[in-house]
This record gives C-alpha cells, structure tokens and sequence, in this order.
C-alpha cells in the first residue's frame, strides 16, 4: 500500500524554513549554511555568526540557539586551527571500537534497565508533546502495522503496532542522528539509513549505514559517499537497489542499495532535498543552497534551473503521482512564496 504526503504539506514546512522576518536573510544564511558544510573553518563560522548578531538581539526563529548547540558540540573536536576531523575519522574510529570490543554490537547483558518515570503531559500517556524532531518516516511495504521514524538527534525507531509502542537499537551507533530512510521493498529486513541531522547540524554524519535484520544492527555502509551528512533519500519505483541522495556534500547514486556510491553532482554544495518525477525514473530534481536542478538522464547528471525561480534560499520539492507533470517548490530563509511548474 502506497502513502503519499499531500503537496500542501509543504506548506507546513515554511515555519520551519522561516529565520525571522525583519533581518537581512542573505548575510545570516551565510553562517548557517558555513555551519552545514564540512568544509569550513570552525573559526571562520564562528567569527561570521557573532559578527552578525553584534549589536542584535537574538530572535526566535533566527537560529541563534541551533548554532549555540552546533558551537558547543564542536568547540572540543576541531584542532587548534579550526579544522574538523578527516572525513573518515569516526567511521574509523567505530569501526576500530567495535574490533576489539565485539559485544558493543549490542547492549550487554549486564547493563541495568531503565524506567521512564515522567514527568508526564496529564493528557497523554504519549509524554510530553513536541520536544523532538522527526526527520523521516517510512513504511513496511507489506506490513502496515510496521512504521520506521528517523529523528536528527535521536536515533532510528520502529513500531510493530501502528504507532503504539516503539522500541530503538541505535543508541550504541557513532551518531543518533537520521534524516532518511529507504526499506527495501522485496526485502524490508534491509534498511538503508542516511546519517546527520540535516537541519540544525545537532549530529554530524557519517554519511549512510545499513541494516540486515530490520533495525536491530547496524552497520557502516559509506563507500563512495563518506561522512556527511545525508538529507534526503529519492528511492527508485521500480529498481530497489537503486537510491539518490542529497546530502552536505552533493548529490550521490547508488545501484546496490547503498553498498557503493558515486557522486553526480559537481561541487560540494549542501543539497537539502531530491526527488523522482512519478511516474518517470529518468527526471529527477533536487534543490541545494543555491538553487533547484533537474535530471534528464536518471541523476547521472544535473542542470540548474532557473526561469521563473525569482527568489533564493533553501528549497523544499513536492511532486504528486495524482499530476507528475507538476512540481512544487516553497522557498525558505524568510518564506520567499511557494513556485509551481
């Protein structure tokens, strides 16, 4: 059973792209998207954020406090000049861990278990409402009852039951971060996971990692793509083992599944959203820190489209299989108007 997330939804999207209305957008855009590339000096983000807010007071909406929270994860893992760690360094790092600690797979047998005792909302036995962020959601292909959930600071989820209960497996993994999924559909044991949080940089990424067993282990699966963070997944319709993804280093392809990638993209830019054209696995479109592209040929290649586009800033892609003609892009950074082809 297919499920499709209505165009409008989009819509909805723009409070989460919106920084502030009263602000000059394109000089903070500058330190926020410096603060999603892994290519930037630490310290040169950091000069560009505070020069911004001198003489400003924080507003709500404008990212002070996601910076805040990047600023304070990074500040005692780059060197003494601002550089970030070898873009292998944490996949080496686990990968060593797990060598000669093998039982880390999985939780020991002796570590103690936790209760949750609240506090809780008095109106829902769910908790409290609102605290987290998912940043994916994905389905069984046969089992209804069976939804994954990919939250940017918090792990990967599954419930059994449409939602009731939720069990995690992820919490002993190098990062909790997760901003896509792909299920395989002839073989939904194999899940493909795109690492990072896309948005705020909570978490970095490690680019993606797989899963044979439906979610219960985990391991690194990054050739081609290396550790960045990964946004968006666009899944073939009708080869499974082909995957595009957009992420903070380009755009990349995968035709096993995520065994191997190779990028497709030029550049490095931060690439925040692709999809398929329904209907049509030749046309592709995906959107990056400066602009909307489409692909003619699969994602093997990409040109920048920009008739009728009149304004800039990150871009959100909704197509529909009810019209595969149409695609739908919201601008964001202050919500710049919602653009339709």
């Amino acid at each position: 059973m297919k499920r499709f997330l209505p165009v409008f939804f989009l819509c909805l999207m723009a409070s989460s792209l919106s920084f502030g209305q009263n602000t000059n957008n394109e000089e903070k855009r500058n330190w926020y998207d410096m603060m999603l590339d892994p290519n930037t000096n630490f310290f040169e983000t950091q000069k560009a954020f505070y020069d911004f807010w001198d003489g400003k007071t924080p507003e709500k909406g404008m990212g002070y406090s996601v910076f805040k929270r990047w600023e304070y994860y990074w500040s005692g893992r780059v060197d003494e000049n601002g550089n970030f760690p070898e873009s292998n360094h944490v996949t080496a790092e686990y990968s060593r861990f797990v060598r000669e600690n093998p039982i880390s797979k999985g939780l020991k047998s002796s570590e103690p278990i936790w209760q949750e005792l609240g506090p809780r909302n008095r109106n829902s036995r769910l908790g409290y409402m609102g605290i987290g962020r998912v940043n994916a959601i994905a389905f069984h292909p046969t089992d209804e009852q069976t939804i994954y959930l990919g939250a940017p600071a918090g792990g990967f989820w599954i419930t059994h039951d449409g939602g009731e209960n939720w069990e995690s497996h992820t919490d002993i993994l190098p990062t909790l971060g997760v901003s896509a999924i792909a299920v395989h559909p002839e073989n939904p044991d194999r899940i493909l996971i795109g690492t990072g949080d896309r948005d705020g940089g909570n978490d970095w990424g490690i680019g993606t990692m797989i899963s044979e067993d439906g979610g219960i282990s985990w391991e690194i699966s990054n050739t081609g793509i290396g550790e960045i963070t990964v946004g968006y997944f666009a899944h073939h319709e009708t080869d499974p083992n082909t995957i595009l993804a957009a992420g903070n280093g380009g755009i990349f392809k995968t035709t096993d599944f995520g065994q191997t990638w190779i990028k497709t993209s030029e550049g490095t830019d931060n690439y925040r959203d692709i999809k398929y054209k329904p209907g049509d696995m030749n046309t592709a479109y995906a959107s990056s820190n400066i602009g909307f592209f489409r692909s003619t040929d699969g994602g093997n290649s990409w040109t920048q489209i920009t008739n009728g586009i009149t304004a800039s800033g990150r871009i959100v892609i909704g197509v529909s299989p009810a019209s595969p003609g149409k695609v739908y892009l919201v601008i964001g950074g202050t919500f710049k108007g919602c653009f339709l082809s």
